[in-house]
């Protein structure tokens, strides 16, 4: 009886876990951060290290993006809606309307540029589609995030995920 349950449970853990990406990382730490689907409490996919897309708030669906080196008064992009990962650049579309200062309009569109440390908002879609220009940046392909989380948790990838595309 122990050994039907022992190979029943080995099955399940083989079977439901694991990475699917067969990639080789540099190392664990990186290997997590690309192939990790949740946690204990929450959610996630991965961009580009260090930034990911979490959700804590599973009724809801409240997609977060935590900020490392800050916009003014932003220490996270709530609400996202839809991401691109393109030249190692990093895109966000958020529907928060909350505004940090008063008089200000919520910042709904980000560029996120990990090997420049640029963290960078824009209340007006015409500013946001000018400053990709600077990057070479024409064309957007967004991804909602339900849609990514998805794919994610499905196959283990997404286009710009290291091992994903090759």
């Amino acid at each position: 009886m122990r050994l039907a349950f022992f190979i029943c449970a080995l099955f399940l853990l083989t079977a439901c876990g694991g990475n699917k990406n067969k990639h080789e990382f540099s190392n664990q730490k990186e290997k997590m951060f690309y192939t990790d689907v949740n946690g204990m409490d929450y959610i996630r996919f991965p961009l580009i290290m260090p930034y990911e897309v979490m959700c804590v708030d599973l009724v809801e669906m409240n997609w977060v993006i935590n900020l490392k080196d800050s916009i003014r008064f932003y220490s996270s992009i709530t609400k996202v809606i839809e991401v691109e990962v393109t030249h190692d650049v990093i895109l966000v579309r958020s529907t928060s309307t909350h505004q940090v200062m008063e008089g200000e309009k919520a910042k709904q569109w980000f560029v996120i540029i990990p090997s420049k440390k640029v963290e960078v908002g824009f209340t007006d879609e015409t500013e946001f589609k000018d400053y990709l220009k600077l990057y070479g940046i024409s064309v957007i392909k967004w991804i909602e995030t339900n849609v990514a989380y998805k794919q994610f948790k499905e196959t283990g990838c997404l286009p710009w995920i290291p091992g994903c595309s090759e």
